[in-house]
Parts: C-alpha cells; sequence; structure tokens
C-alpha cells in the first residue's frame, strides 16, 4: 500500500540521519557497524553516490573486519 511505501521511506531517511551522526561522532563501539548500516540504508534509498562513499570508507578503516567479503559484493 502506499501508507508502507510512505512509511518506510520515512523510516530510511531517519535511519540515515541517525546513522549519519553515529559515524560523525568519532570512534566508538557502534562505528564500525554504523557505517555498514549507513551504506546499505542510502543504498536503498537510492542514494548510490552516497552509498559508494560509506562503503569505501568502511573497506580503509576496517579492512579486517569479517563482513569486508558482502561490503565488497555491495560496492560491485
Amino acid at each position: 500500500s502506499n501508507f508502507a511505501a510512505e512509511f518506510l521511506k520515512k523510516k530510511l531517511f531517519e535511519a540515515i540521519r541517525y546513522l549519519k551522526a553515529l559515524v560523525a561522532a568519532g570512534e566508538h563501539k557502534y562505528s564500525q557497524e554504523s557505517l555498514e548500516l549507513l551504506g546499505l540504508a542510502r543504498q536503498r534509498k537510492g542514494q548510490n553516490y552516497h552509498a559508494v562513499d560509506a562503503y569505501e570508507q568502511y573497506l580503509k578503516l576496517y579492512p579486517e573486519s569479517d563482513v569486508v567479503t558482502w561490503v565488497k559484493q555491495r560496492l560491485s
């Protein structure tokens, strides 16, 4: 339904805003996950340029992460 689409769009917008703040807050215990989720949320919202940016930043900061393969798949 239209309501569901609008609801999800709004939730994604809020999630992106929240995740951007978490990423900007410097290094903390949720930094890595926040950056991964920011890339995913931006990709889901069709903000591909920004999603690529988040994923590339993730690979640069966390090259040893166990989700690196997944992030690289997302990038391609």
